[in-house]
């Protein structure tokens, strides 16, 4: 259910490297980050999931999504902030505090970065059209 929270913002990136399937240790890895649970864990959840190297995650990252582990993760927990920005009427900060976000000055820049505007000018843009 929370997997249906999440909204798309990589649509407009471009993928600069070669498209090449990810390992399976990566893609499930992945498809457990979108539990909202393993999400606010951050990358301490990939290294106890996968039981690999920071720096083998990191490189994995980089050479499959051309992103790194904090970078993914940050716009995972932005979705999940913006999908439920636009389906519940809950409490900014209860959101962001929930996606994992612990830094409200930093989650309030990397929002306004990733939407262009802020959280509370998002909700109110989009629910009046």
């Amino acid at each position: 259910m929370i997997n249906s929270y999440f909204i798309e913002v990589f649509r407009n990136e471009k993928q600069e490297t070669e498209h090449i399937t990810p390992p399976l240790w990566l893609r499930e890895a992945l498809a457990e980050l979108e539990k909202l649970s393993n999400l606010s864990a951050g990358t301490g959840f990939l290294r106890k999931y996968t039981g690999k190297t920071k720096e083998h995650i990191c490189r994995s990252f980089r050479k499959h999504l051309n992103a790194t582990p904090s970078d993914y993760i940050c716009k995972l927990r932005l979705n999940y902030v913006a999908n439920m920005l636009l389906h519940s009427d809950r409490e900014i900060l209860d959101l962001a505090y929930e996606a994992g976000f612990e830094n409200i000055s930093y989650f309030y820049k990397r929002f306004k970065r990733a939407f262009h505007f802020s959280p509370r000018k998002f909700r109110e843009m989009n629910r009046t059209g």
